[in-house]
């Protein structure tokens, strides 16, 4: 038996990130190649970097949760949870009680009932 010191921990969570990151921008560019298509792999994964903070800041946390509010963001704009175009997303995403996957949902509700003619 043996024990993981901090740095071995440190070491293997950073490891685990870079393959979701890599794995999230794949599948980004699988499924938004038009939107993607003048985006260079360097900036797809500063995408990435950047959308991970931005969803751990609103909560949302889960693989699952973070690959769909890259989506959002790849969809409707770096900037989807600030920007005025897309006001609809701010009250959504700053619900104090509300769980990362919850607010994906909403999020996914409302795209899809509310935006869709």
């Amino acid at each position: 038996m043996f024990t993981l010191r901090g740095e071995q921990m440190d070491a293997f969570r950073e490891s685990m990130m870079r393959r979701f990151e890599k794995r999230a921008a794949e599948q980004l560019r699988s499924h938004f190649a038009a939107k993607l298509a003048e985006t260079n792999d360097q900036e797809l994964e500063e995408l990435v970097r950047s959308g991970v903070v931005k969803a751990r800041v609103y909560g949302v946390v889960g693989e699952t949760d973070v690959s769909r509010y890259l989506e959002y963001m790849v969809e409707y704009g770096r900037d989807f949870d600030t920007s005025p175009d897309t006001a609809w997303a701010q009250p959504i995403l700053t619900a104090p009680t509300t769980t990362g996957t919850e607010k994906m949902k909403r999020l996914g509700d409302f795209t899809t009932f509310e935006l869709r003619p």
